[in-house]
């Protein structure tokens, strides 16, 4: 692969994810400086008998923005905190529009960051006698729609972060001997990557 593209990609790839952080946390923190923080301290100024200088609200404000999301954290491991987030859940859920949108995004973020990791299983997928194309198992089993025998499989596309989603005969998929962190850069890069030259032998499902 040729060298600067292939530093491009990996630098993307350990960029991105610090960067979408930042923004969240940056986002949030204009939000609960905006609606919260700025009006308590025109509040408190008052009761001080002094005007609150910006340079000190804006600091304290990203460091109580910090402290909400790490509260936030630690409340949805405990009994009463899950008690909590499930209704907030339940309540998205049920809202039109709303629900297409955070149920999305709560399944992608799941799916690549959860217990289950459903992008954690490449596969070969045989279009015909004389075409495979890589693949990654997201969901075993479509009984409930009907669909017995059949897998999710989804095609990620070279070059860009789109894909397909496939629903094919099992024996139509071949596991890969292989990670996900070894497929994923073979399949992005085009098929031109170095990288993901292990084992490649084949097993069962």
């Amino acid at each position: 692969m040729f060298k600067p593209l292939r530093w491009l990609l990996q630098g993307f790839l350990i960029t991105a994810p610090v960067l979408l952080t930042i923004y969240l946390v940056w986002a949030l923190y204009r939000y609960f400086n905006n609606g919260l923080f700025q009006p308590i301290a025109l509040l408190l100024e008052p009761v001080l008998g002094t005007p609150i200088p910006q340079w000190l609200v804006a600091p304290v404000g990203l460091v109580l923005t910090l402290l909400i999301i790490m509260t936030i954290g630690l409340l949805a491991g405990h009994f009463l905190g899950r008690q909590l987030f499930s209704l907030v859940d339940n309540i998205m859920e049920r809202l039109p529009l709303v629900k297409l949108l955070y149920g999305a995004i709560k399944d992608v973020l799941g799916a690549i960051t959860g217990q289950d990791k459903r992008f954690s299983k490449p596969v070969l997928v045989r279009i015909n006698a004389d075409i495979e194309v890589i693949g990654f198992v997201t969901r075993d089993s479509l009984d409930e729609m009907g669909l017995e025998g059949r897998v999710a499989v989804y095609l990620p596309q070279s070059f860009n972060f789109a894909g397909n989603l496939v629903l094919v005969a099992k024996d139509k998929v071949t596991p890969l001997n292989m990670t996900a962190a070894e497929v994923l850069p073979l399949v992005v890069a085009g098929g031109v990557s170095k990288q993901g030259n292990g084992d490649s032998s084949r097993q069962g499902l």
